[in-house]
């Protein structure tokens, strides 16, 4: 009878654990379709801000895949030729390289979109609200589920997408010729 490790055991225990964590993807998946984040996800966060431009014109910056690297440094790496529609599929690097995938895309409205990486699953629903005819508040909420979350705080979770829309606000409010 061979021996078991148990090096071997605890491999294998991490192994089930890190897979176990959250839904499965077609579960998730089905509820980006329906441009919402999954509320029981490890970690549920919602960020806002207002820029100043016109509802149309945020919403093509963000929904220019190609282009995110110049304006935000947190997606230093992105491999995709195509602006972002649903059904739209796309790897990129958020610290740790993500695979994404287009699920809702209301134009110029709500976009959903799920990503995996080795980390978690997770589902990122956009929203856009023209306020005036040169504003816009710009809502990110993102479910995570997955064994790392659990090493993530809220705070550092919130401090994340907040950066992001941080970035986006700053490129948008570049001199804007329409």
């Amino acid at each position: 009878m061979k021996k078991i490790s148990i090096s071997t055991i605890t491999l294998l225990g991490l192994t089930v654990l890190l897979m176990g964590c959250g839904p499965r993807d077609n579960v998730l998946k089905k509820l980006a379709d329906e441009g919402i984040v999954n509320q029981k996800a490890i970690r549920v966060t919602s960020a806002s801000i207002e820029i100043e431009a016109t509802n149309q014109y945020v919403w093509e910056i963000l929904t220019n895949t190609p282009n995110w690297p110049n304006w935000n440094p947190a997606t230093p790496e992105i491999r995709t030729t195509e602006a972002m529609y649903k059904g739209n599929n796309f790897a990129w690097k958020w610290g740790k390289k993500v695979y994404t995938a287009v699920h809702y895309f209301e134009a110029p409205q709500k976009l959903a979109w799920f990503s995996k990486s080795m980390a978690y699953r997770s589902i990122m629903v956009w929203e856009f609200e023209p306020l005036t005819d040169h504003s816009t508040r710009v809502t990110v909420t993102e479910s995570r589920d997955g064994f790392s979350m659990y090493f993530v705080s809220a705070k550092k979770h919130k401090a994340l997408l907040e950066a992001w829309l941080g970035h986006l606000k700053n490129r948008s409010e570049v001199v804007q010729f329409h």
